[in-house]
This record gives C-alpha cells, sequence and structure tokens, in this order.
C-alpha cells in the first residue's frame, strides 16, 4: 500500500511541478487577474513541500507508524498492515526523514540569509542622505542619485520598529506631476500593503533551490510579474489607472534610461512595462465568482492533497 501511495505521490508531485508551472505560465487570463494568480502559484510551491514530507513518511514506515500510533492509539499491527502491507520493511528507509529534513533546511537558511541581507540594505538606505516626508503609513526619502529609480523596501516591526520607505530619486520626482507623483506612491503603498516583498522573496528562495531540480522553474519570475500587476491594479483603482500607465512611461523612457533599484527592491518600472501600459489602458472585468471560487477550490486541493494521501491508509484502521 505504501509503496503504491509512494509512486503517486511522486507521480503527482512531478505533475504539480511541470504541469501546473506549464499552464499558469502560458495562461494569459493570469494577466488579467494576477492576485488570483499568485494565490495558485503560491498554493504549488506549498504542495511541493508537502509531497516532500509525504515521500518520506511513506518510505520511513516506523517513524510515521509511531507518531500515528501516539496520536491515534490504533493497534500498530494495523497499522503496518494498513500502509506496509503486513511485510516487513527495512530500517534504513527510515533517513528518508533525516533527508527530507536536510532538503528543507536549504531553503530555510536560504530564507534566513535572504532576511539578514534585506535588514543590511534597511539600514543603509536609511542613512542616505535626501529629504524626507511622512506619506501614510510610510517614509518618503528624496535622493539626489541619479537615474529615475522608485521603489519601496518593508520596514521592520520587532526589536525596534522602523517604518517602509519608499526611495525617489529627484530625477523621478521630478519628471512627474502631481497625479502621476499620487499614483506611483499608490503603487509601492500596494506593495507594502499586500507584502509583496514576502511573497517575491519566498518564491526566489523556492527557485534557488528547488527550481535548480526543475521544480515551478518559472516561479520566481512570475511571482515578480504578479505582484507588479496586483500593484498597478491597486494604484489604478485609487488614482486612475491612466495615471499610473503615464508614471510607468515617464520613469521607463527618456534620459537615464528606465526606473533603477536595487536587484530585491519592487520599482514602479521594471520589466514588462510595454505591456503593462497597455494592459492599465485596457482594463479587464473584475475576477468573477466562478474564477475566484475555482482558483480558492483549485488551492485548497493543491495544499491538501499530500496530506490527504499520506492519511488515506489509516482510514482503513479507524
Amino acid at each position: 500500500m505504501s509503496g503504491f501511495l509512494a509512486l503517486l505521490v511522486l507521480t503527482l508531485g512531478c505533475l504539480v511541478a511541470r504541469g501546473a508551472d506549464r499552464l499558469l505560465h502560458e495562461a494569459a487570463w493570469t494577466w488579467r487577474h494576477p492576485r488570483v494568480a499568485r494565490r495558485l502559484w503560491t498554493a504549488c510551491a506549498a504542495s511541493q513541500v508537502g509531497y516532500v514530507l509525504a515521500l518520506a513518511l511513506l518510505l520511513a514506515h516506523d517513524v510515521w507508524e509511531h507518531s500515528l500510533l501516539w496520536l491515534t492509539g490504533a493497534a500498530k499491527s494495523d497499522l503496518h498492515a494498513a500502509y506496509a502491507g503486513g511485510r516487513d520493511v527495512s530500517t534504513t528507509w527510515n533517513w528518508t526523514v533525516v533527508l527530507a529534513l536536510v532538503a528543507l533546511a536549504a531553503p530555510a537558511w536560504s530564507w534566513v540569509r535572504r532576511l539578514r541581507a534585506a535588514e543590511h540594505r534597511r539600514q543603509a538606505h536609511r542613512l542616505l542622505p535626501g529629504r524626507r516626508r511622512r506619506w501614510d503609513d510610510a517614509v518618503l526619502l528624496l535622493t539626489p542619485a541619479a537615474g529615475p529609480a522608485l521603489y519601496c523596501l518593508p520596514g521592520r516591526r520587532l526589536f525596534g520598529s522602523h517604518p517602509p520607505l519608499i526611495i525617489a530619486s529627484e530625477d523621478a520626482w521630478t519628471r512627474l506631476t502631481d497625479e502621476e507623483r499620487r499614483a506611483a506612491v499608490a503603487h509601492e503603498l500596494a506593495h507594502l500593503r499586500r507584502r509583496h516583498h514576502r511573497s517575491v522573496a519566498m518564491a526566489e528562495t523556492f527557485a534557488a533551490t528547488a527550481g535548480r531540480l526543475g521544480a515551478l522553474p518559472h516561479y520566481a519570475t512570475e511571482m515578480r510579474r504578479l505582484v507588479e500587476l496586483e500593484a498597478d491594479d491597486d494604484a489604478g483603482r485609487a488614482h486612475g489607472r491612466h495615471a499610473v500607465a503615464s508614471a510607468l512611461l515617464r520613469l521607463s523612457t527618456g534620459p537615464g534610461g528606465p526606473s533603477r533599484s536595487p536587484e530585491a527592491a519592487l520599482p514602479l518600472g521594471g520589466r514588462d512595462v510595454g505591456r503593462r501600459v497597455r494592459r492599465l489602458l485596457d482594463p479587464a472585468a473584475p475576477a468573477g465568482l466562478s474564477l475566484r471560487a475555482t482558483a480558492r477550490a483549485a488551492a485548497t486541493c493543491l495544499v491538501a492533497a499530500p496530506p490527504a494521501l499520506l492519511a488515506s491508509p489509516l482510514l482503513l484502521v479507524l
């Protein structure tokens, strides 16, 4: 039983890793409904972690069966019959749990390193010269840096609260009209309010580890695209889509080239500017109830499938 389940878990994990990645990457509707697409990408990544753990526990009979004994109080013979079919299983397979934990520790360590690097960047940007002013829940910093830079960096809430930063170069600020400035800042505030930096950092951490093995190869690039589209939509609802499109064009063309920012930041003028402008000027209808419901059901199935498969033999015992 467990051998069949392990093969099924491995097959489904590979299908999600490649099939779901291709479907979402090539789907045209993700340009119209980025928030729905972002949630589906996150669910795909979460399912990959679940499949790794489920496969390891199905192979490590002693570890999983003793855990179920403690949780359910079922008879050991019944559990062993449900998962192993009564066969003797080598205890060597228990090392698969250790291997799985090591495999998951790599992205965890990468995540910690990214958090430390992000904190160093925040500290360095707080020392930049320039004019500061409060803008909603963030601090707007106008710097004399060269080039049309406009981007945001998240704040820090623990161990010394610091507000988020929106950094704009004088060059970028003078290019924009008052209406475009409000739209541009609203775009950056949308990134901060929806914690897009976390979504991007999680996707890039996943890509730095599992992505090298071919799992969800487009996850990181798609996440960067989707958070920009989502911020465009939020800013467009607040200040008009034409103002956002105009600000994008002003910061992406003309002297100085496109908007510049640190690699980890989320700038207003990033990739796919032309398509983003066309999208803003020809907006799609809001996501209907059927699309949202279908996406929510798909995300739930993606996340629930690994633990459901892992626990299915338990139904024969309880």
